[in-house]
């Protein structure tokens, strides 16, 4: 073969190569040949409510027991109970029966608060109004592990929306108020008409007269704060199981002051069972007593009224000048032991303000402040510490001993 040949053989081989090179750099280079390429990464495009047929909602109010729908862009293949809702930056764990609408590319939540989560639920729902709360929303791929960063999934464009959290519903303030209002009711109306509140060492004055008991108004006062706390959580928060040990041991020493409060001056020999004893002595054991005794002074005025008088008007007379003396004795004896007043009743014994009836109303009402302010903040019963059940401890027992030798007179 001539020179000449040879040359153009070696042209034709390199031209052969080149092209294969360029070739095989086409191919890698050429979409859907080769290695596949990744899908596109799942993002958020939206927040909507659910109804109760399962139809999202737009801008829905949504409550704690009721559902959320997360709607995915190129959702591709998840499990949807592993996901985990945020809800400004709080991970809402152990959040069940959530499922994915693939139809409507919707990953729905039933919004509950649990004793794995509530510590998440705190921030988003401590000092509640009416007004609904504007809340923003994430996901991520299951929880991270301790100090891992978690494998979030992106808003579609950065756009970050939120969804408004309906704290508390009208209706269930309604019927939380109709309930608290109730209990008022109750405790007012029965400390004003009955002895539900007083002391009632003297049967024979009226139920309106009877002095008010330290020991069983602070009871009341314990018992309505609680209830109506409880009544508070539960609208809110839909737990039945919001009372502490704390706040039982609270109601304990309340109740437990009255009852020893009733025991001292059930043993005393004081000025009002002397006083007991007296009205006994004339005919009147109760206020029922009194009542007919009244009763019968009217009547004898009105037979004494009649235009021709009777013919035993001087017996009349005599039987209701007995009658009058007895009601003026019931008005000498019982004057002394009469209320004077919920604030006297309370703050006062005979020889004036009383330090320790002082001291233990201060601090229950102090307390009870920071009972009502710590609920709402906090949405949960204070757990006082040891040495604030110790205190309240020490109040009653001072009021109780020093009631041991005070006279009711």
């Amino acid at each position: 073969m001539s020179g000449a040949g040879l040359r153009a053989v070696l042209a034709v081989l390199i031209l052969c190569v080149a092209g294969l090179c360029v070739a095989r750099q086409s191919l890698a280079q050429t979409p859907g040949q080769g290695a596949p390429s990744q899908p596109p990464p799942m993002t958020i495009e939206g927040v909507r409510g659910v109804d109760a047929s399962g139809n999202l909602i737009e801008n829905a109010q949504v409550g704690l027991t009721e559902r959320l729908a997360v709607i995915l862009g190129n959702p591709g293949s998840f499990d949807p109970g592993a996901m985990v809702l945020v809800l400004d930056g709080q991970p809402i764990k152990g959040l069940k029966g959530t499922l994915y609408l693939s139809d409507k590319h919707a990953l729905v939540f039933r919004l509950e608060r649990t004793a794995d989560n509530m510590e998440s639920w705190q921030p988003l729902l401590a000092l509640p109004t009416l007004k609904p709360r504007a809340v923003t929303v994430g996901l991520w791929k299951g929880l991270p592990a301790k100090d891992a960063k978690p494998d979030a999934i992106p808003w579609k464009d950065g756009e970050v929306q939120t969804f408004k959290l309906q704290l508390v519903t009208h209706a269930s303030i309604f019927w939380g108020f109709v309930a608290v209002v109730g209990v008022l009711f109750l405790v007012g109306s029965g400390a004003t008409r009955t002895n539900i509140l007083k002391d009632a060492l003297l049967p024979q004055l009226p139920p309106k007269r009877q002095p008010f008991s330290l020991g069983r108004t602070q009871m009341a006062f314990w018992f309505t704060l609680v209830f109506a706390s409880y009544v508070f959580l539960y609208i809110l928060l839909w737990d039945p199981n919001t009372i502490t040990p704390q706040t039982l041991m609270l109601m304990g020493l309340s109740a437990g002051t009255a009852a020893f409060a009733i025991a001292i001056d059930a043993a005393k020999d004081t000025p009002v069972g002397r006083a007991n004893e007296k009205l006994r002595a004339i005919g009147l054991a109760s206020y029922d007593d009194v009542v007919r005794l009244t009763a019968r002074i009217d009547a004898i005025n009105e037979q004494l009224k009649v235009t021709s008088p009777p013919a035993n008007e001087a017996e009349l007379r005599v039987r209701l000048q007995d009658l009058m003396n007895q009601m003026q004795t019931w008005r000498d004896t019982v004057a002394p032991f009469a209320s004077g007043g919920l604030y006297a009743d309370l703050m006062t014994d005979v020889n004036g303000p009383a330090l320790h009836r002082m001291q233990i109303v201060v601090w229950t009402v102090t307390l009870g402040f920071v009972f009502v302010i710590d609920v709402y903040r906090t949405l949960t019963m204070p757990e006082f510490s040891a040495t604030l059940l110790a205190l309240m401890g020490v109040t009653s027992a001072g009021y109780l001993g020093f009631k041991l030798p005070e006279k009711q007179n």
